[in-house]
């Protein structure tokens, strides 16, 4: 019906606007920002239409562009809370977490109860392992859009994270009894009857719903984390597997992949590139910090060898200052051809002798390493700190 109407009524700003959010809703990112861009053309003042476009373009990949159009709109209107909401996730997705939280923090001041606004606070207080005070503004959210299907399931994910388990269950049975296909409710289920100590139990009924939705993909990816959180690699590894190869695209079942692979100690075998060749590496906004810190190694053996320039966001480049082997930052800029930090794994030979090679090859800022040496100095060894499933001693 929009379609029709846009095609008689070209001229029409709502009617484009309203094509393109539905283009959007739709998964076609490209058409949503091309009738976004005409709309906010036609009606080159409306904040709201360029916040829009803005949203599409973040969806779409373009996270610059999307920032700098919701930085626009604010310097317009200065109290719109909608783009420090936007700015706020923008950020989160960009892992800028003090100038996320600053901007969600002041789009609660303009609209204290707004439950989109209260979630992604959330989020960005469980991405910083906040956990309680991640909890604290996810009930927020709950109590304001308590029929909201997304909110109630960051709440379950919340209390899960605090070891309310009991609670946990609760959300993920009464999500299940309304939507009983809803993948996230399933695992969260999965992974808090394990962690009640009831392991089998927990796989076999995670098992059995991905035999009957043997067409989702998605399902079997749950389900190989979910494997892959309690040791069982090889079954983990098979099913990610099977979803790479299905899917090619999907970087999450690749990722999942390599990584089990490298668990396992299953090396992959380099590609014939020239080393020669690879200058400049491009870490993706993406990639977690423990994974960043481990293959950071990489980094390192390639600028023993030559001049190494690494694009990376600002938290990525303080740890890069700090390796034993110099780096240079380069900024972003079009038509830059890159290789990404993962795909080192395929043009530097890894074995199991050479994959802990210079440890360590971090430097560390002495003034901290003395502060936090005189700080620790009277514990008891050895020492243990958790990073997500992996856990250091000293």
């Amino acid at each position: 019906m929009l379609a029709e109407a846009a095609t008689l009524y070209p001229e029409h700003s709502g009617l484009v606007t309203n094509l393109g959010i539905a283009h959007e809703l739709l998964g076609r990112f490209d058409e949503a920002v091309i009738c976004l861009e005409r709309a906010s053309a036609l009606v080159p003042h409306n904040q709201d239409i360029k916040l829009a476009l803005a949203h599409a373009l973040l969806c779409r990949g373009d996270i610059a562009q999307a920032r700098a159009i919701t930085q626009a709109a604010l310097k317009h209107e200065p109290a719109n809370a909608r783009a420090f909401l936007q700015l706020g996730a923008i950020d989160l997705a960009l892992r800028e977490y003090p100038s996320a939280e600053a901007a969600l923090l002041r789009a609660l001041e303009l609209i204290p109860d707004d439950p989109d606004t209260l979630r992604n606070m959330s989020v960005l207080l469980l991405e910083q392992s906040r956990f309680d005070e991640a909890l604290s503004f996810a009930e927020r959210a709950h109590l304001r859009a308590p029929l909201d299907t997304a909110g109630l399931l960051h709440l379950a994910y919340c209390r899960a994270a605090t070891g309310l388990w009991l609670q946990a269950e609760a959300a993920c049975k009464k999500l299940l009894a309304y939507a009983p296909t809803l993948l996230g409710a399933r695992e969260i289920l999965a992974r808090v009857t394990i962690a009640n100590g009831e392991v089998d139990r927990g796989i076999t009924e995670l098992t059995q719903f991905v035999r009957t939705h043997k067409s989702d993909l998605s399902a079997a990816l749950v389900l190989a984390r979910t494997l892959q959180f309690v040791g069982r690699f090889n079954d983990a590894l098979t099913l990610a597997s099977h979803v790479a190869h299905a899917c090619p695209d999907d970087e999450t079942a690749s990722r999942l992949k390599t990584t089990l692979e490298l668990t396992l100690g299953r090396f992959p075998t380099p590609e014939p590139v020239a080393l020669a060749l690879v200058t400049l590496v491009y870490v993706p906004p993406t990639t977690c910090m423990l994974e960043f810190v481990a293959l950071v190694l990489l980094v390192r053996r390639l600028a023993s060898q030559q001049v190494v320039r690494v694009i990376a966001e600002p938290h990525y480049q303080a740890v890069l200052t700090s390796l034993a082997e110099q780096v240079i930052s380069e900024e972003p800029k079009s038509g830059l051809s890159t290789t990404s930090l993962q795909s080192l794994l395929r043009v530097l030979a890894i074995d199991a002798h050479n994959i802990a090679d210079g440890i360590p090859y971090l430097r560390p800022d002495p003034g901290l390493s003395a502060k936090w040496r005189d700080a620790l100095a009277g514990l008891a060894r050895p020492l243990s700190a958790s990073c997500g499933t992996v856990v250091f001693s000293v």
